[in-house]
C-alpha cells in the first residue's frame, strides 16, 4: 500500500493544496504516502516519518507517524456517502469531537491545522474533497467474541461517557438522523431488489420483522436523555482497548441524532446467541459500565433487542453490498447470534 498513487502536489495557496488524484476501483480516492506527507508538512507544520494507508473505503485513513514520537491518523473523506450532504455535516462531526475531548470523553479528536479550523480541502480538477488529522489512539481493538467481563465493562463506560459529554454539545451544523426512517424504509427501499429474488421465507420474515420494529420504534419513549447525538457505529473495530483498562472510541463517521439505546444495541452484537450464557455475561456487563456512568430506563433496556434487530436491517444495505437474505434473516431471529453462517 505504501506505494500507492503517483499524482504530482502543488501548493496553490494557503486556503487551498490542489492535488491531481487517483481513482482506485470505481469510486475510491486515494493519495499517495508522499502527497499526504507533503499536506501534512505544510497544513500542520508537522514532520511526518512513516506514512501508511491502514484503510480504504468509504474513507482513506493514513497513520502518520510523526519525526517527534507523535502519531496520528490521517483521513481523506469520500463522498459517495448517502449520510454526507454537504460541508456542514463534516464539521459537525470535527466539532463534536472537539467538544467531546473538552469534556473528558475517551475519543479520538481532531488536530487544528496550522490557518486555523480542522477541516482541510483537496481540489482535483472537477471535485473538492476534504480531509483532517486527528489524535492516534493508543491501545489494540479487541474481537467482541474474544471480550472479558471486565473489557466489556469499560466498553459500556466509555460509550455512556461519549453520550453523557454529547448532550451539552451545541452546533449550528447540520447531521442526518437515525430514526425508523433511515433505519427501516430507506434500508429496505434499498434492499427490495435483492429480496425480490430471495427465498420467499426470508423474504417475507425480513419485510415483517421491519413491520414489528417500526411499531415498536412509534411507542417507545426513552426518556429526557434516551434521544441525542449517538456514534452510529460503535462496534470493536472503532475503539481500542488500552492497558490501563480504558477504552477510546474513534471513527465518528456515521455519527447523527439517535437513540442512545442504538448505538448500545449495535454494541452489543456478536456477543452470541441469546441463550449463550457467556454472551449474557459479557452483555451484562456492557449495560453494567454503561450505567455506571449513565442511567438506562427500563424501556430503553427493554428495546435493546428490537434496536439490534433495527440494526441489522441497516447493516443489509452496508457499503452498498448488503447481507444475503438468509443471513440478515438469521441475525434478525437472533441479533446477537455469530456473524459466521449463511
Amino acid at each position: 500500500m505504501d506505494g500507492a498513487g503517483g499524482a504530482h502536489t502543488t501548493r496553490q495557496s494557503d486556503q487551498e493544496i490542489a492535488v491531481q488524484v487517483r481513482v482506485v476501483g470505481i469510486l475510491q480516492i486515494m493519495l499517495s504516502p508522499a502527497e499526504v506527507g507533503q499536506m501534512i508538512t505544510d497544513d500542520y507544520a508537522l514532520k511526518p516519518g512513516r506514512i501508511r494507508l491502514i484503510a480504504s473505503g468509504h474513507n482513506d485513513t493514513y497513520r502518520i507517524d510523526a519525526d517527534a514520537g507523535a502519531t496520528y491518523a490521517f483521513r481523506l473523506y469520500g463522498q459517495a456517502k448517502s449520510w454526507i450532504r454537504t460541508v456542514s455535516d463534516l464539521r459537525f462531526e470535527l466539532d463534536l469531537l472537539a467538544h467531546l475531548q473538552a469534556r473528558g470523553a475517551p475519543v479520538s479528536f481532531p488536530i487544528e491545522r496550522r490557518r486555523g479550523g480542522t477541516l482541510g480541502s483537496v481540489s482535483s480538477t472537477s471535485e473538492t474533497h476534504h480531509y483532517a488529522l486527528f489524535s492516534w489512539c493508543p491501545g489494540r481493538p479487541i474481537d467482541t467474541k474474544d471480550l472479558t467481563p471486565a473489557e466489556a465493562a469499560s466498553l459500556g463506560t466509555a460509550l455512556a461517557s461519549v453520550h453523557v459529554a454529547a448532550d451539552s454539545f451545541v452546533t449550528t451544523h447540520s447531521r442526518y438522523s437515525l430514526d425508523a426512517g433511515l433505519l427501516l424504509d430507506r434500508s429496505l427501499e434499498r434492499m427490495r431488489p435483492v429480496l425480490e429474488h430471495a427465498h420467499p421465507d426470508d423474504a417475507g420474515y425480513i419485510e415483517d420483522c421491519a413491520v414489528r420494529i417500526r411499531e415498536r420504534l412509534a411507542g417507545f419513549d426513552p426518556g429526557p436523555s434516551g434521544w441525542g447525538v449517538i456514534h452510529g457505529d460503535p462496534q470493536v473495530l472503532n475503539c481500542h482497548f488500552i492497558p490501563d483498562g480504558s477504552v477510546s472510541f474513534f471513527d465518528f463517521d456515521h455519527c447523527g441524532f439517535g437513540w442512545r439505546a442504538y448505538d448500545i444495541a449495535y454494541c452489543l452484537r456478536h456477543t452470541n446467541a441469546v441463550d449463550d450464557h457467556r454472551g449474557e455475561a459479557i452483555r451484562s456487563a456492557v449495560l453494567a459500565g454503561y450505567r455506571s456512568v449513565r442511567p438506562l430506563s427500563d424501556a430503553e433496556y427493554q428495546l435493546l433487542p428490537t434496536l439490534g434487530q433495527a440494526a441489522w436491517i441497516r447493516e443489509g444495505t452496508a457499503t452498498g453490498q448488503g447481507l444475503p437474505p438468509a443471513r440478515l434473516t438469521r441475525l434478525l431471529r437472533d441479533p446477537y447470534g455469530p456473524w459466521e453462517g449463511k
